[in-house]
């Protein structure tokens, strides 16, 4: 029985990692959520309380990377920390007034930052600027999702096998 779980907990894993491309669900969070749901129900017998606690601090850096990613990706690119809100609220706003996945989150990110920077800059090179930066910093997000879903997998995996 827990071999068929295991099975079933890996295949819900890998449908969560698809959803690392919506960008209002994290699929980190959820692909976390079915392993650790796993662990909790066999009892820590096949994922140990270390696997569980690795995956928990990977699932915590990439659900908060809309936080961090900006503030660091603003010092490294040179914009300012309003084209850093901007991109959050932005991108925040573009996903639900424009419902189009991943297109809706993107405009909005890149047009909050292009419109914050215009009210602090005004030029144009700091808003073309903002604008490759809240789009650098979306697509960058996408890839923390994906790599932390795969390494949440992979420690999963290596738990059930070890």
């Amino acid at each position: 029985m827990s071999d068929l779980l295991a099975v079933v907990a890996i295949a819900l894993m890998c449908l969560t990692t698809l959803l690392a491309f919506v960008p209002i669900l994290s699929a980190s969070l959820l692909t976390w959520l079915v392993a650790i749901g796993y662990a909790v129900v066999t009892e820590f017998d096949r994922v140990p309380i270390p696997a569980a606690a690795l995956m928990t601090a990977l699932m915590l850096i990439a659900v908060t990377n809309s936080l961090w990613l900006p503030l660091i990706g603003a010092r490294a690119g040179g914009v300012s920390c309003l084209a850093s809100l901007g991109t959050l609220i932005g991108g925040l706003a573009g996903t639900f007034l424009i419902p189009i996945p991943l297109c809706g989150t993107l405009i909005g990110a890149i047009a909050g930052a292009m419109l914050l920077e215009a009210l602090r800059a005004r030029s144009m090179q700091a808003l073309f600027s903002a604008g490759r930066f809240a789009a650098q910093t979306y697509v960058i997000g996408i890839g923390i999702e994906l790599m932390t879903c795969v390494l949440i997998i992979g420690i999963f995996i290596a738990s059930l096998t070890l």
